[in-house]
């Protein structure tokens, strides 16, 4: 068996016992996904174990699921990771106990991965991400994609992301998070002032929803990414009225850039000039 794809269940925790004791050596893709009503449901989860048992594995989706890691005795050995993996997905509209220790135990030998999906992770850091061994990452996704204003998310650290992956991102979702106006335009730059040899940025999908991401700095960024066709600017509450939305394919993105150098023409404009 190459694909096993679980639905949550009071019995995961047994299951996942019983997949751990070496039944599916060939298995390449690993799914529990659960119904948003039971997203309060919590097991553990025997990282290291399932590293051990699944030494193939290529895409693990742990979705809308709440579970915490298996503490790990002092004398343990050193984890042999996911070596095979190229897809992670931790997304949840739930209360999410992963954080950069428990990411980089999952990932700290694979150097294939090329998603991270982790929306609702709010403990997980830029600084975090940054450390992790997986220098070609093409899709990201950081969305806090539902109320979290009580929960403390960093100001600052985004330029750790795109400096990193600016040769290989493709996607990228930073909705909800709070980095600064400032932060933003130098995680942007990444994008803008960043072309070396490898030719202009490839990115192709950037979510800004809610973010206090700046006019000049958007402008800036269409011009510079020829390839971006996704642009989701919806509740920006620094861009001009009429702005504030999705625009899908390269041509309403190119429409973007001309409202917003619109705006920002008339803003520059005196008072009383015609």
């Amino acid at each position: 068996m190459q694909q096993l794809s679980l639905t949550y269940s009071s019995r995961i925790s047994a299951i996942i016992a019983l997949l751990t004791g070496g039944c599916c050596p060939e298995l390449r893709l690993l799914e529990v996904n659960a119904e948003i009503k039971q997203s309060t449901q919590h097991f553990q989860l025997p990282i290291e174990q399932l590293q051990a048992a699944f030494p193939q594995l290529q895409v693990l989706r742990l979705l809308n699921v709440t579970y915490y890691p298996k503490l790990l005795p002092s004398s343990a050995p050193q984890s042999l990771g996911f070596p095979q993996l190229e897809e992670l997905c931790l997304a949840t509209t739930a209360f999410s106990f992963v954080d950069n220790n428990m990411l980089w135990r999952i990932l700290c030998t694979s150097s294939r991965l090329r998603v991270l999906d982790l929306r609702g992770c709010f403990r997980v850091t830029p600084k975090g991400l940054e450390q992790l061994p997986c220098p070609d990452l093409e899709q990201l996704y950081l969305g806090l994609h539902y109320s979290a204003s009580h929960l403390s998310r960093p100001l600052e650290g985004s330029p750790l992301l795109t400096w990193k992956w600016r040769h290989s991102l493709r996607e990228l979702d930073l909705a909800g998070q709070s980095f600064s106006e400032q932060d933003l335009e130098r995680a942007m730059a990444a994008f803008t002032q960043g072309g070396d040899q490898r030719g202009a940025p490839v990115l192709r999908s950037l979510s800004l929803t809610g973010t206090k991401i700046a006019l000049s700095t958007v402008s800036t960024l269409i011009a510079s990414c020829p390839a971006l066709s996704y642009l989701n600017l919806s509740s920006c509450r620094h861009l001009p009225r009429g702005t504030k939305k999705a625009y899908r394919g390269p041509d309403e993105v190119r429409q973007c850039l001309h409202q917003l150098l619109t705006s920002s023409e008339e803003q520059d404009r005196p008072e009383g000039a015609t």
